[in-house]
């Protein structure tokens, strides 16, 4: 358990920065557990984060809230599903008040992601083939 725990104890502080905005205590809540399935705990952590930040953009009032939720974005991308990568630049891409510059580098990051998603997708199907996994 204790394992498991110290393997995500560095989104600890994501987490609870971002509990502020949900006001509950979601790390405690997600290693109550007596067997917790780290799947499961990826899931949760991985849609805790997306809906929040989700939630944030729905919000955004002026260019510093879009700077600091991008702040959060780069921090925690790597995390995030690609699914929901997309979803969280698809509200940015939303956003009126943005100007081209600021548009063009979120379309640049979901082109990346989407050609990081085909090689993941490449090296997936070479792996089945050849009975790797």
């Amino acid at each position: 358990m204790n394992n498991l725990k110290d393997k995500y104890l560095h989104f600890k502080n994501i987490i609870q920065e971002l509990e502020k905005y949900e006001s509950k205590n979601f790390f405690g809540k997600l290693f109550s557990s007596d067997k917790p399935n780290e799947n499961e705990i990826v899931l949760e952590i991985n849609n805790f984060i997306t809906n929040t930040l989700l939630k944030e953009i729905a919000m955004f009032q002026s260019i510093e809230n879009f700077k600091v939720s991008l702040k959060w974005f780069l921090e925690v991308k790597d995390f995030i599903e690609y699914e929901n990568v997309f979803k969280l630049l698809q509200a940015y891409q939303d956003l009126s008040f943005l100007n081209d510059k600021m548009l063009l580098n979120i379309e640049n990051y979901r082109l990346v992601f989407q050609n990081a998603m085909r090689e993941r997708e490449k090296l997936e199907n070479i792996f089945e083939k050849h009975n790797i996994i």
